[in-house]
């Protein structure tokens, strides 16, 4: 259940001047820095206290069985299918880690560095951010918080990092995007001013991004601070994306000053969808979500009013205790990782004291209804005696897989990962992809050991594949990544065939309102065809479809008249989905056409001829002649 609350915020458009330019991939080269390792600021935020006040009816804690048993009996569950080496500690703290992953490549972006692989794990490109973002010249080397993302819709990857100069006031969102599906190609790179609000001069810089994407637009979130560090509120940039792809973005729409939005972030919507949407929890704990839709289109997007949505409390994690040192790994705070939109569902993370023990930390895991914003899955994974810090979730059209670094007091700091199948009530044990090789300690001035602050897990675009990365501890207090694509052994990875549409046939017209559609039985070898799904539209690109689960091999319904484009797929028993079919259309007309008008013979005239030609005027129908 969702409660509906009312929304303050101040929002206004800006069409530039921005900074922005065309450039292939600069090439590799090494940036120097100063020898000391370089901090990436988190400033406090605000005070938020929430009360324990739901219980939820779908919460539950695991414990993960991984904890008690060896790895050998973990991988007859699941399986790392490949895994190599990712970015090697940069000399920056903490590195930030995200991943994304294309059609031919993986992505990786750290603090302060940039790469790419070939899924076999060779690297293929490597520099700093400085480097990347060199077209925009920037006034200094400190761009840090970066975001990665590769849009399967349209094909190109998205690059989002802060770039602070605060010398000379100046905070600024650089974007790059690829020209094409190629990441080694061309890119736009565009420098976005985070100080103005709309075309509102502020004072205060930008923070903690987040980076989503819908259909039409891209989304980046932030929070803003003033130039002496204190809070001020957060904020949401859109844009627009086909502009951005085509290297003519102008300008941006901004919202801000939302109530209870601190460390927001926009869903990285990587099935097809006209809505955007935003989550965030509360950092120091709450017994609440909250959630906005995005709608309209980029020149004029509305934010929606808040969402307010129950789930069982969480509180923020405590400090994550390691193997050996003096000092446990900071685990950061409550706050909501990276969220994932896929065919109508979000999948979001955070970190949280282990409800059974408040030594520990756990993996907290949501899934939600994006249509009401209501919690279908709500899980706590962990166990006494380790630390589950920092996860992040990814879906496949069957699984569900989450990546977190794990440590406890007998175990370095390394990472792992857990997956179930994607309507699989709970998940199974834990597997290590990268052992801690010892223990980690870089404290910074608050006396902290900085970890994280995000990792990151993205689907394959062929939609059967999950990729993770996440960060471990190495020798000499320095970190390491780890990227690794995963499945889970269901036995069944095979998806149905394709349905074969019978009816209504492709370009006929009915005249009745009441319409069913038929299709041929899909055949699945494994578990089984479960269902069916039939989407029609009044437009070939199915944008606002009506999406439909269907148990036979027909569905009637009432429509309207119009021409409507339609198509069905398959899913089985594990989830694995078919292709759609071919996309089949037909007028549906249901109005008798006007009476014609007779124009020859005249009525009343004579005919003096045997041979007599009637002639009356034309008529349409619906679509057609």
């Amino acid at each position: 259940m969702a409660l509906l609350w009312f929304l303050i915020a101040m929002s206004g458009g800006y069409q530039g001047p921005l900074k922005k330019a065309f450039s292939h991939l600069p090439p590799p080269k090494v940036v120097k820095m100063d020898s000391e390792e370089i901090l990436v600021p988190r400033p406090p935020l605000p005070v938020e206290n929430e009360a324990s006040v739901f219980e939820s009816p779908v919460w539950f804690y695991q414990e993960d069985p991984g904890s008690q048993k060896n790895q050998k009996e973990n991988n007859q569950i699941s399986t790392v299918n490949t895994d190599f080496q990712g970015i090697y500690n940069t000399g920056w703290y903490p590195p930030d880690v995200q991943l994304a992953v294309g059609n031919t490549y993986v992505g990786e972006v750290v603090n302060a560095n940039i790469a790419f692989y070939t899924k076999s794990g060779s690297q293929v490109y490597y520099t700093s951010l400085y480097n990347f973002f060199s077209p925009l010249n920037p006034s200094n080397n400190f761009i840090f918080d970066p975001k990665m993302a590769y849009d399967p819709i349209d094909n190109r990857w998205i690059v989002v990092a802060l770039q602070l100069n605060d010398n000379i006031n100046e905070s600024n969102y650089y974007l790059a995007v690829s020209q094409t599906s190629d990441p080694l190609g061309g890119w736009y790179y565009y420098s976005l001013d985070a100080t103005l609000d709309g075309s509102n001069p502020s004072n205060n810089w930008a923070d903690y991004p987040g980076l989503g994407f819908n259909n039409w637009g891209i989304f980046i979130t932030s929070n803003q601070f003033t130039w002496s560090g204190n809070w001020s509120y957060a904020k949401l940039r859109v844009l627009d994306k086909q502009a951005a792809y085509n290297g003519t973005l102008s300008g941006w729409y901004d919202f801000w000053n939302v109530n209870f939005s601190s460390s927001w972030k926009a869903a990285q919507c990587v099935s097809s969808c006209d809505t955007g949407y935003v989550l965030r929890s509360y950092w120091g704990g709450s017994s609440y979500l909250r959630g906005w839709r995005i709608t309209g289109t980029p020149s004029s997007p509305s934010l929606s009013p808040r969402y307010d949505i129950p789930v069982q409390y969480y509180a923020p994690p405590p400090e994550a205790q390691q193997q050996g040192g003096s000092y446990g790994l900071d685990a950061g705070d409550a706050r909501i990782q990276d969220v994932t939109y896929k065919d109508g569902l979000l999948y979001a993370t955070l970190g949280e004291e282990n409800p059974n023990n408040s030594s520990y930390c756990s993996a907290r895991y949501f899934k939600i209804n994006a249509g009401n914003f209501s919690v279908l899955e709500d899980i706590s994974f962990g166990a006494s005696g380790y630390n589950y810090i920092y996860p992040r979730v990814a879906a496949s059209n069957s699984d569900v897989a989450m990546v977190f670094t794990r440590c406890g007091p007998s175990e370095y700091a390394g990472v792992h990962y857990t997956i179930k199948g994607i309507n699989d009530p709970s998940f199974q044990p834990s597997v290590l992809i990268k052992a801690g090789e010892d223990y980690y300690e870089v404290v910074d001035s608050y006396g902290r050991n900085r970890w994280g602050d995000y990792f990151g897990g993205y689907l394959d675009p062929t939609g059967q594949k999950i990729w993770l990365c996440g960060e471990y501890a190495s020798t000499n207090n320095r970190w390491g990544t780890w990227i690794a694509e995963v499945s889970l052994n269901v036995g069944d990875t095979t998806p149905p065939t394709v349905p074969n549409l019978v009816y209504p046939p492709d370009g006929s017209a009915l005249s009745n309102s009441t319409v069913t559609f038929i299709w041929n039985s899909s055949q699945d070898t494994g578990s089984g065809v479960d269902k069916y799904q039939l989407a029609y539209a009044d437009n070939p690109s199915f944008a606002g479809a009506t999406v439909v689960d269907v148990f036979d091999t027909t569905y009637q319904v009432v429509l309207t008249d119009t021409t409507y484009y339609w198509h069905v797929r398959a899913v089985d028993s594990t989830g694995n989905q078919s292709n759609w079919s071919g996309v089949w259309s037909f007028v549906l007309d249901t109005q008798a056409p006007s009476p014609p008008i007779l124009i020859s013979p005249v009525g009343g005239n004579y005919q003096n001829y045997s041979t007599v030609l009637f002639i009356w005027s034309h008529v349409t129908r619906l679509g057609k002649p």
